[in-house]
């Protein structure tokens, strides 16, 4: 009987924060403005300035009530950032298939797919900036990787488990041993590219002007 008398109570105390809530909010903004409008009004001089502590209340509440929305559209964008669809997609070109790979798999081979992918980013990332344009590597990566995840997710549709399974592991070793080569070739361009990098750490060892 106790706990039935408690949720009417709980329910009531959480409505009536979230009513008082938005009072307390405007009456703190409000106060903030009124005692910046009162500053205003006793430093400057009011011949003729009269609207000057009026702009100052307004300007104040402004700035006080767009504060929040602020924050919420920065919290969106840092979660957009974070989202697991940006670490779970699909090496640069998207595919909706590449989510569907992941949930085919358990949870090891789910792990291995997100590390593969990732070496591929690293590369495909330094790639854009360092790799021979004519190289076939990020051809490899963009076109063909998504078509093999594609074809094996469509085949998994009509497919037993145990076939499944199968298609699976071979799409994991296929998938592995691409981000293998971009890793090897990773480290390569970032080698090349940290040339300059290696050089003023050795000019500021030697002491040299």
């Amino acid at each position: 009987m106790p706990l039935l008398l408690l949720l009417p109570l709980l329910l009531l105390f959480v409505a009536t924060v979230r009513l008082v809530g938005p009072v307390i909010r405007w009456t703190f903004r409000i106060g903030v403005a009124l005692a910046a409008a009162l500053f205003a009004a006793a430093v400057l001089p009011l011949t003729g300035q009269g609207w000057v502590p009026l702009a100052v209340f307004v300007a104040v509440l402004a700035l006080l009530a767009r504060r929040p929305e602020r924050r919420a559209a920065i919290g969106r964008t840092r979660l957009g950032s974070f989202r697991p669809s940006a670490i779970a997609g699909p090496p640069t070109t998207p595919t909706p298939e590449w989510p569907q790979l992941r949930r085919l798999a358990d949870w090891g081979t789910r792990r291995r797919l997100d590390a593969a992918h990732e070496a591929c980013e690293r590369y495909l990332l330094l790639a854009e900036t360092e790799e021979d344009p004519g190289a076939q590597l990020p051809i490899r990566l963009r076109r063909h990787l998504p078509a093999l995840v594609d074809d094996c997710v469509r085949h998994c549709r009509t497919a037993t488990r145990d076939e499944q399974r199968t298609l699976v592991a071979q799409t994991l070793t296929s998938v592995e041993t691409i981000a293998a080569q971009a890793e090897a070739r990773r480290r390569e361009l970032a080698h090349l590219a940290q040339t300059g990098f290696r050089a003023r750490q050795a000019h500021l060892a030697r002491g040299g002007d």
